[in-house]
């Protein structure tokens, strides 16, 4: 599938390797409270793993009842891979170690049929990252993954052409 790196690339502000004992973040919830520096934006490069070049900007939003949005400054595709929808999911807090908040994320969103001729897929953002309350920065993996409109994208067995993209983001914050 040619061209999927550069739709996982476009979503990779968001997925998420969930495991390990994390929980849903809810307001309500008294375990929430180590995590709720990392609530907010936060403007993210991605970058292909092991390759510095930004593959594209994102914004990633988690809010304080676990719910997690990101936009692609390359959602509107080109020749090499298809056009794609914003991102929305889930987040769950992890541990604190050493001041930073490890968490991880899980996004789904869509691709539309464009110019590379890619038929329509849910595409699916696996992401783990930790937050640096002092100096304001998230960083971490995403994994995008993808499978048929009709498929079902919790089953990890039906995922395919996955890429892997690094991350940093800042968050944003008023001046």
């Amino acid at each position: 599938k040619s061209g999927m790196g550069a739709v996982l690339a476009l979503a990779l502000g968001m997925g998420i390797a969930v495991g390990g004992g994390l929980g849903i973040a809810r307001a309500d919830d008294p375990a929430l409270e180590p995590c709720l520096p990392a609530v907010g934006t936060f403007l993210i490069s991605n970058e292909k793993a092991g390759d510095k070049a930004v593959a594209s900007r994102s914004l990633l939003s988690l809010t304080s009842d676990g719910n997690a949005f990101f936009s692609d400054s390359r959602e509107a595709g080109d020749t090499s891979y298809p056009p794609f929808s914003d991102g929305r999911g889930a987040w769950m807090c992890g541990t604190v170690e050493d001041g930073k908040v490890n968490l991880a994320a899980l996004i789904l969103d869509f691709t539309f049929t464009g110019k590379a001729g890619d038929p329509q897929e849910i595409a699916r953002l696996d992401m783990s990252a930790s937050f640096d309350a002092q100096k304001q920065i998230l960083s971490g993996t995403t994994t995008l993954s993808f499978v048929p409109l009709d498929g079902d994208p919790f089953d990890m067995n039906a995922l395919s052409g996955q890429a892997t993209f690094d991350f940093t983001g800042q968050k944003v914050v008023m001046p």
